[in-house]
């Protein structure tokens, strides 16, 4: 990422000249705020480190990276991405970097990028102590420029970012109880789901299920793009929590899901009814898909037919096959 903010820093310079088509660094911040409020809520990840770092990264949103391909944080594709890519050089020459649809999904897998295990640290530090953070993302490889915890920190008190952390935390959306709160690395990724709701006027009701995951009923017929722009969420966490592909339209009245699944239900069984499918059953007692599959032995593709009990807590034992 070195490289990377030298070329964004050069951008930065040659701002004035096209100062009429690039942010200034107040309206990028008054743009994304809400999304980065969004996810210290959420995530437990100060607001003002995700500004700065998408402020640092993105050249107050000014960069070709940003505005090609909406990677306002300089993630590069890594081994797991499976999603569009675009190639720019960085610490080496052509360095793959991830392309996003929109800006939405450049914040949703930055939160998701900072929930891996090597940066489980970062969250055992106080939310509000951005220094601290500025300095574990360096220490975590999150960046290869030595100065990265600086220039971070540099960002955040020019632009008094840290009274953003200060309005979230004071809000009452999330208690001072939290702050040293450990995350769970695992793929369930409980700990990632036990915060306060926000409630908005424009945005449906936050309901929990018994297994305690988040999910709103279906306004209207809506596509996943508009539950995600709606709830200002990544296409992807919509497509990948509800088990659904991109076209998918939910109809009114329709459960989605805002966090993932598990991987058993609060019920020890379930009796199939006439009409469902695996992915009904799946959405009513919010167990993803394929465990539920595996936990019924069921080969990818197999329905089960009415009448049938599976599985939502063990495997089914195989003597009953």
């Amino acid at each position: 990422m070195k490289n990377l903010f030298l070329f964004t820093l050069f951008l930065a310079v040659c701002a004035p000249q096209v100062s009429g088509q690039n942010l200034s660094r107040e309206e990028y911040i008054e743009k994304y705020k809400e999304t980065a409020m969004k996810s210290m809520r959420e995530f437990k990840i100060p607001a003002s480190i995700t500004l700065a770092q998408a402020l640092l990264e993105s050249s107050n949103g000014n960069s070709d990276l940003a505005k090609r391909s909406n990677n306002h944080f300089g993630i590069k594709c890594h081994s797991s991405w499976k999603g569009k890519k675009t190639f720019h050089d960085d610490d080496a020459r052509q360095e793959c970097f991830r392309v996003y649809k929109d800006v939405y999904d450049s914040y949703a897998d930055h939160a998701e990028f900072l929930l891996r295990p090597r940066y489980a640290k970062l969250f055992d530090l106080d939310i509000d102590d951005y220094k601290s953070w500025g300095k574990g993302l360096r220490e975590a490889g999150y960046a290869t420029n030595p100065r990265y915890p600086q220039l971070l920190i540099k960002i955040i008190e020019d632009n008094e970012l840290y009274k953003i952390d200060e309005e979230v935390l004071s809000g009452g959306k999330m208690d001072k109880k939290s702050k040293k709160k450990q995350r769970k690395q695992g793929s369930d990724q409980e700990e990632n789901e036990e915060f306060d709701e926000v409630r908005l006027s424009d945005k449906p009701q936050i309901e929990r299920t018994s297994n305690k995951v988040k999910y709103i009923l279906a306004p209207e017929e809506q596509s996943v793009d508009d539950v995600a722009h709606l709830m200002e969420m990544g296409r992807w966490q919509i497509k990948s929590y509800n088990d659904v592909e991109e076209d998918y339209v939910f109809q009114k009245g329709e459960r989605i899901y805002l966090t993932p699944k598990r991987y058993k239900g609060n019920e020890k069984y379930h009796v199939v009814k006439e009409g469902e499918d695996l992915w009904d059953i799946s959405q009513e007692h919010a167990i993803k898909y394929g465990s539920l599959r595996r936990k019924n032995r069921l080969p990818k593709g197999k329905q089960p037919n009415p009448g049938d009990k599976l599985y939502l807590q063990k495997k089914r034992p195989k003597e009953l096959e």
